[in-house]
């Protein structure tokens, strides 16, 4: 599995409450500029206090790699605008995965969280997650992860096919609203 905070200083790591292990996205981009949100959204959670931005190139992408070939992963995203350039602009841009759409980031204010799962099987050794220019503003991410999947799970997701997250549901919970 792969966990990235986008932003973080090189070769910085950290656990989050679960055990994963976070590292810096470095390593996975040649282009983007680290940044911090600012000061008034620095009480959030650790994955969204920093960001990498992209100002320069139109389509700017991420190489995760390890992948295994044929393997079915779960890669998800994270956006957090914080107003990490000061200018209290949304911006507005999309997500790709490779060569293929795979959402819009609309954020609704500087705090709101914008998360998007894909499931996708790999066709090479890593996989490709691109942030690219549409209309208004600077693209930007604030973390990435790639988890395997068991081959018997969402069996529809194959090397032509992907399955979006649209909604997700606790319909098991014990807890009173």
């Amino acid at each position: 599995s792969i966990s990235l905070d986008c932003g973080l200083p090189d070769n910085a790591s950290y656990a989050d409450d679960l055990g994963y292990l976070y590292f810096s996205d470095a390593s996975s981009i040649d282009s983007g500029e680290a940044k911090q949100v600012s000061s008034g959204f620095m009480g959030s959670p650790r994955l969204y206090r920093t960001l990498r931005s992209f100002p320069v190139y139109q389509k700017n992408c991420y190489t995760l790699a390890p992948a295994v070939e044929g393997q079915r992963y779960l890669v998800r995203a994270y956006f957090m605008y914080g107003n990490y350039d000061g200018r209290n602009v949304l911006p507005i841009f999309d997500v790709y995965l490779g060569v293929d759409f795979w959402s819009t980031v609309r954020l609704d204010n500087a705090s709101h969280v914008f998360w998007t799962e894909i499931t996708t099987k790999a066709t090479t050794t890593s996989i490709n997650v691109c942030l690219v220019k549409t209309a208004d503003g600077i693209p930007f991410i604030s973390g990435l992860e790639v988890r395997p999947l068991d081959d018997i799970l969402y069996a529809d997701a194959n090397n032509s096919t992907y399955l979006i997250t649209y909604k997700r549901i606790n319909a098991g919970t014990t807890e009173e609203a």
